[in-house]
């Protein structure tokens, strides 16, 4: 791994792959954001922000998929989000950088809009099926003397391993 930018991407890709819906059909028209959670993170050399904003579609689906009533869209969103995020820093532990996880803040509106990628510390992953639509992204800021170590928590458990007692 050269650099942040290349470790946020793949970290976000990754755990968009696992964990968003699968996509069904091809996405219809655009539907507006109407949900949006978001998560801090923090770490001696690195804080951002991550955040997963979805149509109501979408939630609607999170929440049948995961056996649940809509009435607590807002509650799925935030955890779905909040596993996106411990994927993430999962991820950035295993390159040395431990950060820390605020708990999930989930704000609704009539139409949420998603800044244009294009700053150099952003990352963003676009989600839409014929439910809807879902956009994660995040925001770093990483220090100058950030170094990456390959491999800095090889003790850890990997992404589809378990631990039994």
């Amino acid at each position: 791994m050269n650099d942040m930018k290349e470790l946020a991407e793949r970290s976000l890709n990754d755990a968009c792959a696992s964990l968003l819906p699968s996509p069904r059909e091809a996405a219809g028209a655009e539907s507006p954001l109407r949900f949006a959670a978001i998560i801090g993170f923090a770490g001696d050399h690195l804080r951002g922000t991550l955040a997963l904003t979805a149509c109501e579609g979408s939630v609607a689906r999170v929440c049948a998929d995961a056996g649940q009533d809509a009435a607590v869209a807002e509650d799925a969103l935030g955890e779905l989000t909040n596993l996106l995020a411990g994927h993430v820093k999962r991820s950035f532990a295993r390159f040395g950088q431990v950060v820390e996880i605020t708990p999930p803040i989930v704000v609704r509106g009539v139409s949420i809009e998603v800044c244009p990628q294009g700053a150099s510390k952003r990352v963003e992953v676009q989600h839409s099926d014929v439910t809807g639509r879902m956009v994660a992204w995040m925001d770093y800021d990483a220090a100058d003397d950030l170094v990456l170590e390959e491999d800095a928590d090889s003790e850890s458990v990997t992404e589809g391993e378990g631990l039994f007692f």
